[in-house]
């Protein structure tokens, strides 16, 4: 498991880049609705505000000022994983070939 240094200011902004796996495919645009739901999860279990938020085919930046600050990084654990278990049973079957060994 990698290692991040992490910065924890209180009453501070956090400025997050996710990336899908596979850079080829539009999973977050072709899937959306699933995206926002989790999203919405997310915010449900956690206090957090969401000051902007780009969406692409493979990757979103978001800025976002957790009630807690300790908590962005499972904030950001906990929407990769509902969107993740949101897409269809095949599709996610197909993306799991995909991860290389090395991240396995």
């Amino acid at each position: 498991m990698p290692t991040f240094r992490r910065v924890f200011v209180e009453n501070s902004y956090v400025f997050i880049t996710v990336a899908i796996n596979n850079r080829k495919r539009q999973l977050l645009t072709d899937y959306i609705s699933e995206f926002r739901l989790a999203l919405k999860a997310v915010q449900q279990k956690f206090k957090f505000n969401i000051h902007a938020i780009v969406v692409l085919p493979e990757h979103f930046h978001m800025i976002l000022k957790p009630q807690n600050i300790t908590e962005y990084p499972r904030i950001v654990s906990l929407l990769k994983i509902n969107f993740t278990k949101s897409l269809p049973n095949d599709l996610r079957l197909e993306l799991s070939r995909e991860v290389s060994l090395s991240k396995v």
